[in-house]
């Protein structure tokens, strides 16, 4: 049953029976997920699959309760539904974990498009927003933790899916030295591959653009050759010119060549790396030139006796 307090638990009402579609009263009530933008909004999930119905089950209401509206949309008929949540920034951005996977929508649920990323075909189970890093961290039933960077996902909207081309926010990065630490025997640390060293460009392509397309990354804050405020063209990457969403990584390398060191170290591709500021990546697709800005801090953490610095 599904009941709600207005008062801080002082009272309670069952708006069970204010579910539309026969509600599902023989089964859980897995989820609820309270709006982030209105007090009176909230999400529900049913998970019914110990009763043999391994349908989906998702509603929402706007007013307190009173009144709900079936959002289940086109999950599929036989991945249940265990959580949902809402996103913190974009309120007409949905997940919900099924039987058989992660589930998305951006038109606020009824249109749903699963989520894979590496993400197997796995019941997930929980799932916790990471706001400061704009990551969702999904837990699985018996395929470990993920951690999604859902960043680009978090600015999807049928307006922006209609422009011909899209460049996305990119995520601050930090430069660092991989260092590999290992246990004794008996001790061993828990641990998991290291994300890519860089940071991850996303851009969209409503047309196959019938070639590859050309991403440039300058130094800001330096005239260039033409007189504007961004530096030279530090490097120069390519990326998939298919109709739809891309991903590439930066390893905060310039085109010049690292110089040699005699029993020294050597970067990596024997690239020069770049040094913490601030770079612009450009995307040019037709006559539309695309900018985001990209911040590179120092990732190098110094011990001293008795503190971090």
């Amino acid at each position: 049953l599904l009941w709600v307090t207005s008062d801080g638990g002082a009272t309670w009402r069952n708006v069970t029976e204010r579910i539309p579609d026969e509600p599902p009263q023989e089964c859980w009530v897995s989820e609820i997920e309270p709006s982030h933008f209105d007090a009176d909004a909230a999400y529900v999930t049913y998970d019914c699959h110990r009763r043999d119905d391994y349908q989906p089950y998702v509603f929402k209401t706007t007013d307190d309760g009173d009144s709900w509206t079936n959002i289940t949309g086109d999950l599929p008929e036989d991945g249940g539904s265990f959580v949902i949540r809402e996103d913190d920034t974009n309120p007409n951005l949905l997940f919900v974990g099924t039987e058989h996977g992660l589930w998305i929508s951006i038109q606020g649920g009824n249109r749903w498009v699963r989520l894979k990323n590496n993400l197997p075909t796995v019941a997930v189970r929980d799932m916790e927003l990471v706001p400061r890093r704009k990551e969702l961290v999904v837990g699985t039933y018996g395929r470990s933790v993920y951690v999604l960077d859902i960043g680009p996902v978090q600015e999807l909207s049928d307006e922006l899916l209609a422009q011909d081309a899209h460049l996305f926010t990119v995520k601050a990065t930090h430069v660092y030295r991989e260092r590999d630490t290992y246990g004794a025997f008996g001790d061993q640390f828990s641990r998991a591959s290291n994300p890519s060293y860089g940071t991850v460009i996303t851009y969209y392509l409503r047309e196959d653009q019938g070639d590859d397309v050309s991403l440039t990354i300058r130094a800001a804050g330096a005239a260039g050759e033409d007189g504007d405020e961004k530096g030279p063209t530090l490097r120069k990457l390519t990326g998939s010119g298919w109709a739809g969403m891309h991903q590439l990584t930066w390893k905060l390398e310039s085109d010049s060549p690292r110089p040699r060191e005699i029993d020294g170290p050597t970067s990596r591709d024997e690239l020069l790396e770049v040094r913490p500021g601030e770079y612009i990546v450009s995307l040019k697709v037709g006559e539309a030139t695309m900018e985001q800005t990209i911040v590179v801090e120092n990732g190098w953490v110094e011990r001293t006796p008795g503190r971090i610095r």
